[in-house]
């Protein structure tokens, strides 16, 4: 009696097995998530979905762009379907809270199925009228600097001539950009401002990509400001002149050094 209880025993066990392999699987064995599905969720809920994280990300980045230097800028890369993956400008004190909108992209697997396309190397970020954004493409440079005052009896108010060449070029650009300037300063061996200057205004002049251009500088007479004869610039002085021009809407400051020659 014994024995045929112990061989039931057995036999129930067995089946008692048996059958618990073949449950239905749990939450953790149903494998990866179904992606269509998972958009379909995402679209329909009304926070947290990829296209409300993706307003953020625009709204962020359009809110953190103030700058007074070059050095509080930095560029920065998103994602695949958000704006920026290619590469955007952004005050670096603000960088953190714009990483975490992309983990939560990443996390939330939003780039999965959206554009992600081959990118070139960004320009480097510059501080433009107080917004973070890619740095004048053109290279702007002042040669031939020439800087003279008449001193003879009877000085002018504004004795000073300024004449040289500007070098306009766009290597790396794909496109046309537009340069154009019409002033500049003076400026000490300190960077200190003497005076500032209007020159015969220069474009707006479209550059072809893969081009340079010349142009003639020459200051305007009576332009000076202050205008003190020959006191403003000492004779014999090392000073800096500055030219101040726009690419597009962004402005930019090309710097040669020359000496002041004076006739008495």
């Amino acid at each position: 009696m014994t024995r045929r209880l112990s061989s039931a025993c057995f036999l129930f066990f067995a089946c008692a097995a048996a059958c618990t392999s073949d449950a239905l699987p749990g939450p953790t064995d149903l494998g990866p998530p179904d992606l269509a599905a998972r958009d379909l969720a995402v679209t329909a809920d009304g926070g947290g979905s990829c296209g409300a994280l993706a307003a953020q990300v625009t709204d962020y980045l359009a809110k953190h762009r103030a700058c007074q230097t070059d050095a509080d800028c930095a560029t920065t890369f998103t994602d695949c379907g958000l704006p920026g993956v290619c590469g955007t400008y952004i005050n670096q004190a603000d960088a953190a809270g714009l990483k975490n909108l992309i983990a939560s992209w990443q996390a939330m697997m939003c780039a999965t199925g959206q554009p992600c396309p081959d990118c070139g190397v960004p320009a480097p970020p510059a501080c433009v009228m107080g917004q973070c954004a890619a740095s004048p493409s053109l290279i702007v440079d002042l040669q031939g600097l020439s800087i003279a005052q008449s001193c003879m009896p009877l000085v002018p108010p504004d004795p000073v001539t300024i004449q040289g060449t500007l070098i306009v070029g766009n290597p790396g650009g794909t496109t046309s950009a537009s340069f154009s300037t019409a002033s500049g300063a003076i400026l000490s061996g300190a960077g200190v401002q003497l005076a500032a200057f209007k020159i015969v205004p220069i474009g707006p002049q479209s550059i072809p990509p893969m081009s340079k251009q010349l142009f003639m500088v020459s200051k305007l007479q009576n332009s000076l400001d202050p205008a003190g004869g020959c006191t403003t610039l000492k004779c014999g002085s090392d000073v800096f002149v500055a030219l101040d021009y726009t690419v597009g809407t962004q402005p930019g400051r090309s710097i040669a050094q020359a000496k002041v020659q004076c006739a008495f």
